[in-house]
């Protein structure tokens, strides 16, 4: 009986699946020997790259270059000067010592912006070069909003006061406006080398003078006098007081609360006693809530 041979199904698993890591062909080679090179000189470009710029760090440490980005610089042409208040050109050149002929690059601006600023009257002084040939300087000025008076021999010296207190000399302004400026009365003034310490309580009286001096104009035009009571208190309790004194009031005492209202009050007890031929009071007193205490002079 003959022996039939056994015949092996054929099957896609048959098929042998390793693959030799040599390159079969000569191009299959010399594709890999081209990404190799390729690979190594990118990795040499980075590498020099990043070489080629710690030389030229330490290289321009050790050997700085001086270089001029502003282009030639000229002799000081001009001077342009704003500000906010009162302060001239004219006092700009009392004060700046910039010397005749110097250029812009001669002129130290941190140190002309702090010796502007040691002025009282400046509260900021900005300063820049505008290239080839001019300087700018902008002022900031703090607005005195009341005068104090101090004894001097036989004479006196007006001093100026800021919204928030700060004590200063008082340059350029008009004597019309001193005149409307109210005095306050107090007897706690600190100096401090050349310069007066500031007086927080004006923090607790300027909302008033602001109020008034806006919306009630004819009244803050009698104001000539301010003085307070207990304001140093943090939290203002029933012994704080502002007192004015005016020329058709002799007292007007206010607390340092709710201004808008204490004034409204005063306007409307300031028209009645007026219409009723009553040109002079001796007291009024707001502190109280809700209501004005009126009281005659007695002159």
């Amino acid at each position: 009986m003959r022996r039939l041979n056994k015949v092996k199904e054929k099957h896609w698993s048959n098929i042998k699946q390793d693959v030799g890591r040599k390159p079969i062909t000569f191009a299959a080679f010399r594709r890999k020997i081209f990404k190799s090179c390729k690979f190594g000189i990118i990795l040499a470009l980075i590498a020099g790259f990043f070489t080629f710029l710690v030389s030229g760090f330490y290289y321009v440490r050790g050997h700085p270059i001086d270089v001029n980005l502003s282009g030639p610089v000229e002799p000081i042409q001009s001077i342009r000067f704003h500000s906010d208040g009162v302060l001239s050109p004219e006092w700009l050149k009392n004060v700046h010592g910039i010397q005749r002929g110097a250029s812009l690059m001669d002129v130290d601006i941190f140190s002309l912006k702090r010796k502007l600023e040691s002025f009282g009257q400046v509260d900021q002084a900005e300063v820049q070069r505008h290239f080839p040939s001019t300087l700018k300087v902008t002022i900031k000025e703090l607005e005195p909003v009341m005068r104090v008076r101090l004894s001097r021999g036989s004479g006196f010296q007006d001093l100026l006061i800021a919204s928030e207190g700060q004590i200063f000399n008082g340059f350029d302004y008009p004597k019309s406006f001193l005149s409307k400026l109210p005095f306050l009365a107090t007897d706690s003034l600190v100096k401090e080398g050349n310069q007066y310490q500031n007086i927080k309580e004006i923090q607790q009286i300027y909302p008033l003078i602001e109020h008034a001096k806006r919306n009630y104009s004819k009244i803050y035009s009698t104001w000539r006098v301010i003085s307070y009571k207990n304001l140093a208190e943090t939290d203002l309790g029933i012994g704080a007081f502002v007192y004015v004194r005016s020329s058709i009031v002799d007292k007007i005492i206010f607390r340092p609360l709710d201004y808008k209202v204490q004034m409204s009050r005063l306007s409307v007890a300031l028209k009645t006693t007026i219409e009723s031929g009553i040109n002079y009071l001796g007291v009024v007193d707001l502190s109280l809530k809700n209501t004005a205490i009126l009281e005659l002079a007695s002159r």
